[in-house]
């Protein structure tokens, strides 16, 4: 340990200067670095809730659209007087033969 401070005292000012700015920088830099990883992190977190209940929301609703939309098909097709007619026959045939 004297060894390192006898060295540190050969050292010139500007490198004494240097060695004390990194010591004071680099630890808050790092501070600052996990401090904003972990705040981007749950940020990133939050926000991909967020997309993926959206998504699941509109897809849900394309498929409530779809369904609604087979559901009126089905209606008409019922409701239309030549399929009436059609399965009237088709039945009046099942029940003769």
């Amino acid at each position: 340990m004297a060894s390192v401070l006898a060295r540190f005292r050969n050292f010139r000012i500007g490198i004494k200067l240097m060695i004390g700015f990194l010591a004071v920088v680099i630890p808050l830099v790092t501070l600052l670095v996990v401090f904003f990883y972990i705040y981007s992190a749950e940020i990133i977190s939050q926000k991909t809730l967020e997309q993926t209940s959206e998504t699941v929301e509109q897809f849900s609703n394309s498929l409530d659209n779809y369904m609604t939309l087979m559901s009126n098909k089905m209606e008409i097709l019922a409701d239309s007087p030549v399929i009436q007619e059609e399965l009237n026959a088709a039945s009046n045939d099942y029940r003769k033969g």
